[in-house]
């Protein structure tokens, strides 16, 4: 007869020493092979990281400033006042106008 486990309302029948539950992936896996297959599941991180942070970045600025726009509307601020704050708390609104390092 076939040794079997049963793990919830599930029997597990082993076929053979091979397919124990002490075995686990790890056990497979030589000392060699780990550096190819940490390189090959990091290369993606370490690739796409800085682009999905640098895109993330913007949506919240993006959502920042929707957010004081949505915030001075209701405060019935006009539009061009609403310009002038947005000009002026813009990291680049001095490079807009020809200040480049703020010596206008």
């Amino acid at each position: 007869m076939l040794p079997a486990a049963v793990v919830g309302h599930q029997v597990l029948i082993f076929r053979s020493e091979e397919y124990t539950m002490d075995n686990n992936f790890l056990q497979f896996v030589r000392p060699t092979d780990a550096v190819p297959m940490l390189s090959i599941l990091l290369a993606p991180v370490i690739l796409l990281g800085p682009f999905v942070a640098h895109y993330w970045y913007k949506l919240r600025v993006k959502q920042w400033e929707m957010s004081l726009k949505h915030t001075m509307l209701e405060k019935g601020m006009s539009a061009e006042e609403i310009k002038m704050v947005l000009e002026a708390s813009t990291p680049g609104g001095e490079k807009k106008h020809g200040c480049g390092r703020g010596w206008c």
